[in-house]
């Protein structure tokens, strides 16, 4: 164990280290792992759930490498039909904090609404499902799950605390995206400008347009317009090649 310790806090991979604890295969010869089957095969459902609840835990708690072991250890104590929904929300919420982890965001949000539904105060199902949304940038989404865990409990400060944050990431984002749709419009309101002068400027000249002829003339498109200061129409002119079109 000391060693096992020791691997731990210098981050080493554990991965191949063997302890009856981290074993992932129960074998008979060994006392610890055949006395924790014992008790999974005697006890209650809810006794059998509960224990792989708790070996989970220590899977996570461990390190990234036992991560997907905790994962299936939750899926387990799920699947075992377990009577207390409370404690069965606790497993769906556990696993959406592996997957947090994970960056399986969707999985997290999957797993929160399913522990919300089995116990409505849970409180770290919430918190992870708006994680997860900031995650995925769905922001407004984010301010749904700390709006439905604050009318629970209205003065959680992590939750303001959060609340606020994403507010901020909020409005941010809709400042930015205000700006951009800004440029453009100004963009297009020049080009429009450009364009009616161009347009007076070959109406004067007594040019007259006809129809594009090919449909490859749209991908070279240019701008025609007219020189500020020289009164000059620059018209963009695309040369096209017999060889082009042969086969």
């Amino acid at each position: 164990m000391e060693e096992l310790v020791e691997g731990f806090a210098k981050g080493i991979d554990l991965t191949n280290f063997k302890h009856p604890l981290l074993s992932d295969e129960m074998e008979d010869e060994n006392e610890l792992l055949q006395a924790i089957k014992n008790i999974d095969e005697e006890g209650t459902v809810e006794e059998e759930a509960e224990n792989l609840k708790w070996r989970a835990n220590e899977q996570f708690r461990m390190n990234k490498y036992r991560w997907d072991k905790a994962l299936d250890l939750y899926e387990q104590a799920i699947k075992r039909g377990s009577s207390d929904t409370k404690a069965v929300s606790t497993y769906y919420s556990n696993r959406a904090a592996v997957n947090l982890s994970l960056g399986n965001n969707r999985k997290v949000i999957q797993d929160c609404s399913e522990a919300i539904k089995l116990d409505k105060n849970n409180m770290k199902a919430y918190w992870r499902a708006c994680k997860a949304a900031s995650g995925l940038d769905k922001l407004k989404e984010a301010l749904e799950w700390i709006g439905k865990a604050l009318e629970i409990d209205p003065k959680n400060k992590d939750f303001i605390q959060e609340k606020n944050k994403v507010e901020k990431k909020l409005k941010e984002k809709r400042d930015l995206k205000k700006k951009k749709l800004q440029e453009l419009k100004a963009a297009l309101e020049l080009k429009k400008g450009k364009g009616a002068i161009a347009m007076d400027a070959i109406c004067q000249r007594g040019i007259v347009l006809g129809r594009t002829l090919y449909d490859t003339q749209r991908q070279y498109e240019g701008e025609i317009y007219l020189h500020s200061e020289t009164k000059e129409l620059h018209w963009p002119i695309l040369f096209l090649y017999d060889e082009m079109f042969t086969h």
